[in-house]
């Protein structure tokens, strides 16, 4: 009767666990038993890779990554530039001998011959010191289609609450714990060191991991747990499984709370959620689970529906470095203790790491090469997706906000457009580096998020608005058709092209030289044309006469400027005395324009962009000019100055 019941199960787990519409080009096949010793915080992991050369060309070595090597030392390239970043020093104020981590390979064979010893390589810098890559040589070339297998022990220790990965007391994070291989391309590996700002790629495939644990800890992970087997000494192995995924992560701790929903929708496939959380966080639950469900609501209907039958959520501390992340079908986010409703940072959180699992999960651009790629479209669509579910923020002020204590207010009479503080990163950094930069290139830590996150956020939202009823067809063809993909720019410049050639010329210039846009109107005149007068001909004489009008007639002059060197087609609203407004149009493609013409009515004032279509225009107080001048606008301004005055001045009372 046990063997019948175990049959069934058996039989019925794979259906449940991999009902999703996963279909990839298999590259990789990782089969991996690995046990974690807490108290060593040690992870022990033997591995067989089967590989196919995806490439027409031959290859005669392997290269791997070890990301943890990256947290050996402060030698290895990512601590060199964390001690070069003011912005994260904090990672090595508390640093001491437990601090630390790596993988090491204890061996490694192909196809049973062995090839050992690795050879530690740095293709991005001179750091002969870094061992986050390493490769190995082959003792036959594998030609194009064949496979080839290989088998690994390894022995890693996580380090003390490191980017991504790590430890924090007895809870485990394990991201980036295990060897992973590079990617061939068509010109070579390409296998990046681990650099402070970079993040991931590699190739799509299959996941069968064999995970032991002591018995009392409860563990989240990529993929469906297919069986649980309690072993003889007070330790438990999870059997996981996922198929078409480009990476693996789990998480381990005792006091893991865990939740379970199920998303159910008629038009999208059911997905399981799986809530893992602390014990005092049992209030924020619900959003949690709002936040995911409405994110793969959003995000299906508008792009392309969540292909896995599972999605695990990691609620880890806020204190931890391993927050905020994404992996294939699991996310990590984290809130403060005290977190005033109406605050949507926790819901923003969950909703840019659910929307990661499109933008890298499914289209699994290089996110080292091409940042903007991920980050630029899951910020896009992180906010839209917040405006379509909750509509307005709020403004949320932190008071005694000292040693990760705070205290937030939410300021519900002062709403805020995320877009804005967009356009502030973008008005201080626009000028700063180019998209297309590695991640790693920029030269300081802002220049990076600028280009990797806000410029192309608000490049997206610029796009949308010219582009209209076009765009969300643009954007469903371009997720559907890069799914398990590795698309890089010129695969989203080619859609555009395909709709509106100038937007993708707007794409080359963010991509190729750091870019401003900002449109001005720098004068506008009005003035009441005086009835003519003069000498006239009448017949055969000349008459000197005054002809005054029927009507009064106003010449009109605006002068506009482009500013920046983003060019982009403009509207240009021109309101009059008697309540009409007339538009005309700019293709920018000038420095100055000047419009001139005549009117029956006063004109009163001119606006460019009235309906705030550009929103990489970041200095929008220039856009608007009245013919007479205006009190409102340096109402509003003054307004806004005295908010921050007055919070500059509630700040140093605190802390005086």
């Amino acid at each position: 009767m046990k063997r019948l019941t175990l049959l069934l199960i058996l039989l019925v787990l794979p259906v449940w666990a991999f009902a999703g519409n996963e279909s990839c080009d298999k590259v990789v096949d990782y089969t991996i038993q690995a046990s974690l010793n807490p108290s060593e915080r040690t992870i022990r992991g033997d591995q067989l890779l089967t590989w196919k050369n995806p490439t027409e060309n031959a290859v005669s070595t392997l290269q791997f990554h070890l990301y943890l090597n990256a947290f050996m030392n402060t030698q290895s390239t990512f601590m060199q530039e964390v001690i070069r970043s003011k912005k994260f020093a904090s990672f090595l104020k508390y640093a001491n001998q437990d601090s630390w981590g790596y993988c090491k390979i204890n061996s490694i064979s192909a196809n049973g011959a062995d090839l050992m010893p690795i050879n530690y390589i740095h293709p991005d810098d001179d750091n002969k010191k870094d061992r986050t890559v390493f490769e190995v040589n082959l003792p036959a070339p594998v030609r194009a289609g064949e496979t080839i297998d290989i088998e690994l022990s390894f022995t890693a220790r996580l380090p003390h609450n490191m980017p991504r990965s790590g430890y924090i007391d007895n809870l485990f994070f394990a991201g980036q714990w295990y060897p992973k291989l590079g990617v061939l391309e068509d010109n070579g590996w390409n296998c990046h060191q681990f650099h402070l700002t970079s993040e991931f790629y590699s190739n799509f495939g299959d996941y069968h991991v064999e995970l032991t644990v002591p018995s009392k800890y409860k563990i989240g992970a990529t993929g469906a747990i297919t069986d649980t087997i309690k072993t003889g000494n007070d330790s438990v192995t999870y059997k996981i499984e996922q198929t078409c995924v480009h990476d693996f992560a789990w998480t381990a701790w005792p006091d893991y709370r865990i939740e379970e929903r199920q998303l159910q929708s008629e038009d999208l496939p059911p997905v399981n959620i799986k809530l893992l959380y602390q014990p005092a966080h049992g209030k924020f639950v619900d959003d949690y689970f709002d936040a995911a469900v409405s994110a793969l609501k959003h995000f299906g209907h508008w792009y392309i529906p969540y292909p896995y039958s599972q999605l695990t959520i990691v609620d880890v501390p806020e204190k931890s470095w391993f927050g905020g992340m994404e992996y294939p079908t699991l996310i990590t986010a984290s809130t403060p203790l005290i977190n005033p409703s109406p605050s949507r940072k926790l819901h923003r959180t969950v909703t840019h790491e659910c929307c990661h699992q499109f933008f890298y999960g499914l289209l699994a651009s290089n996110e080292v090469e091409h940042p903007w790629m991920d980050e630029g479209f899951s910020v896009y669509a992180t906010t839209r997706c917040l405006q379509a579910t909750f509509g307005d923020a709020y403004y949320t002020k932190t008071y005694l906000d000292r040693y990760g204590f705070g205290i937030p207010l939410v300021f519900q009479n002062i709403p805020v457009d995320y877009r804005a503080t967009l356009q502030n990163s973008q008005r201080q950094f626009g000028m700063s580096g180019k998209m297309s930069n590695k991640a790693w290139e920029h030269y300081s830590y802002d220049v990076y998020r600028n280009n990797a996150y806000k410029k192309p956020a608000l490049m997206l939202w610029t796009l949308e608005n010219i582009l209209e009823e076009d765009w969300p067809n643009i954007m469903k063809s371009y997720t559907q058709s890069f799914s398990f993909q590795h698309p890089e720019p010129k695969d989203f410049q080619n859609l555009l092209a395909q709709k509106q050639p100038n937007m993708s010329s707007l794409v080359q210039t963010l991509l190729e030289t750091p870019a401003q846009c900002d449109y001005a109107i720098s004068d506008l005149y009005t003035s009441l044309l005086p009835d003519d007068q003069g000498i006239f001909q009448d017949g055969d004489s000349l008459v000197s006469r005054k002809i005054s009008r029927d009507q009064d007639l106003f010449l009109n002059k605006i002068f506009l400027q482009r500013n920046g060197n983003i060019k982009l087609p403009v509207d240009i609203a021109l309101t009059f005395e008697n309540g009409e407004t007339k538009y005309q149009s700019w293709d920018g493609s000038g420095y100055t324009r000047r419009i001139q013409f005549t009117s029956e009515s006063r004109l009163i004032k001119a606006e460019i962009d009235p309906d705030h279509k550009i929103w990489l225009d970041v200095y929008r107080h220039n856009n608007l000019k009245y013919a007479e001048s205006s009190h409102l606008p340096g109402l509003k301004w003054t307004s806004k100055w005295l908010f921050w005055v007055q919070s500059l001045l509630e700040m140093m009372t605190f802390y005086s």
